[in-house]
């Protein structure tokens, strides 16, 4: 791996610690705070999608990873001793790591893909003279 590489899995491992704290402090702050910064990361996540910018891309996915995680954390603090409970938190968790990790960062992505603008169209290039018209236009023309 190359130094350039390092450092930029280094910075999504700093932008993962910084959003999982964020996702924390918005969780514990309200439902508000929590889906305005679930709006950002996503609304990130579409940018890049619809101007192709991977770098952004790539941050915005690590931020929707921390708030999967962060989700989780902020679930384990319900006390579930036993029985029905405590499978019904653990199948929450599971589908909330599922959704905040891949599937919704996926459909996000999909439909900032799909809404790009299509690339222009190649200019006109002149086609390339015929073994023809070599002959019939000799070397001077």
């Amino acid at each position: 791996m190359t130094l350039r590489k390092i450092a930029w899995l280094l910075c999504l491992l700093l932008a993962w610690f910084v959003a999982n704290v964020f996702t924390l402090m918005a969780l514990d702050g309200g439902v508000t705070w929590a889906l305005g910064l679930l709006a950002l990361f996503w609304g990130s996540l579409w940018l890049a999608a619809r101007v192709g910018w991977s770098r952004l891309g790539h941050l915005a996915w690590a931020g929707s990873v921390a708030y999967g995680i962060g989700v989780v954390q902020w679930l384990d603090r319900i006390d579930t001793s036993q029985g029905l409970p405590r499978w019904l938190l653990a199948g929450t968790i599971l589908l909330s790591l599922a959704a905040f990790s891949w599937v919704m960062p996926i459909l996000v992505s999909w439909d900032g893909d799909r809404r790009r603008p299509k690339p222009a169209e190649p200019l006109p290039v002149e086609k390339p003279a015929t073994p023809e018209q070599l002959r019939r236009w000799g070397p001077k023309d």
